[in-house]
């Protein structure tokens, strides 16, 4: 039961920085705006600066749940039209829900983590200890468990990254034709994994910290003796 506790309090600490990151990197405008350039979308598509910065916080607000609907007009190859087909729409709105999920799973696991530290603080004399391990324990593992997915995307990031849709998503709408819609010439394939990379730095900084701390209270009070 001891153990249990522990192990439930990694797993909701792992899963709470995991979608912080994901979140700090998603809903980040210029993490956008600089990938449109390394991309080199502006050469690619016929649009201005100014309406992709407008579609990007179009986006950035529909998956924050602060706007209801992703319909909406910009100027696209020197018209004034409807940004995203049907199809874009539909997609979205799947999308949307896996933010919402994302979001309700991170209050959750802060839920669980405050309660389970507070509980442990109360009725554990052997807090520090243990949590400091808990700690130096779910850093190892994360560290492991992204190696080896980095390992697998770099290797051949489409085939993985086309399991994760079939995973969570129950249709084919994701599968958008570069040639017609906007979505996908706006953010190819070295956009997600761009951001994938930095989603997984983001997440190593706090885990690292927290690794480096645990690491160090346990040698100076010689547990590992």
């Amino acid at each position: 039961m001891k153990k249990i506790k522990y192990v439930v309090l990694g797993l909701s600490l792992s899963l709470f920085l995991l979608l912080t990151a994901m979140e700090l990197v998603t809903f980040n405008t210029n993490h956008f705006m600089k990938q449109y350039e390394r991309n080199n979308i502006f050469e690619t598509v016929v649009i201005d600066e100014s309406n992709l910065e407008y579609i990007t916080l179009q986006i950035i607000s529909y998956l924050s749940n602060d706007l209801d609907s992703l319909k909406i007009e910009a100027l696209w190859n020197n018209e004034i039209r409807e940004v995203f087909s049907e199809r874009e729409l539909e997609h979205m709105k799947d999308v949307k829900n896996l933010f919402v999920l994302g979001r309700r799973v991170k209050l959750l696991s802060l839920s669980i983590l405050i309660f389970g530290i507070t509980f442990i603080l109360r009725y554990d004399s052997l807090w520090s200890k243990n949590i400091s391990k808990t700690l130096l324990c779910t850093s190892i593992c994360n560290y492991g468990l992204m190696l080896g997915l980095y390992i697998c995307i770099k290797s051949d990031f489409t085939k993985y990254f086309d399991k994760f849709h079939y995973v969570f998503f129950s249709n084919d709408l994701w599968m958008l034709d570069p040639n017609t819609e906007i979505l996908v010439q706006i953010l190819p394939e070295p956009f997600f994994y761009n951001t994938a990379i930095k989603i997984a730095l983001m997440f190593f900084i706090p885990l690292t910290i927290l690794g480096l701390c645990s690491t160090y209270y346990l040698f100076t009070r010689k547990v590992f003796e």
